[in-house]
């Protein structure tokens, strides 16, 4: 499990990406179409919470790719910003978030 407080970006990159299917919501009670571009890398820090010490930890993070998605949709809700508004009105020059076939990694898990 992963638990962050108070996340703060430091830096992110200017190459974008977005989810080929669009991004869901549970905040939202109706499908919404529409592609939202994202930072493909985003470099932040937050106090990461360890339930079994019930400490908490300051970091560092870089997420890259679904994770940065991720991360960003999260972080949008903490700034009270749902995804419908991040729809992009083009995505010329942004490449869909690549996933991994199974086959990729189990070719790369050790013998």
């Amino acid at each position: 499990d992963l638990i962050l407080v108070n996340p703060v970006v430091l830096s992110h990159s200017t190459r974008q990406t977005y989810m080929p299917g669009g991004e869901g919501c549970l905040s939202i009670d109706r499908e919404v179409e529409g592609l939202v571009p994202r930072h493909h890398k985003i470099t932040f820090k937050a106090h990461q919470f360890d339930p079994q010490t019930e400490t908490l930890h300051e970091r560092t993070f870089v997420f890259k790719g679904f994770l940065a998605i991720v991360f960003q949709h999260e972080l949008d809700h903490l700034n009270g910003i749902l995804f419908p508004e991040r729809i992009g009105p083009s995505l010329e020059g942004v490449e869909p978030v690549k996933f991994k076939t199974i086959e990729e990694t189990e070719e790369e898990a050790p013998a």
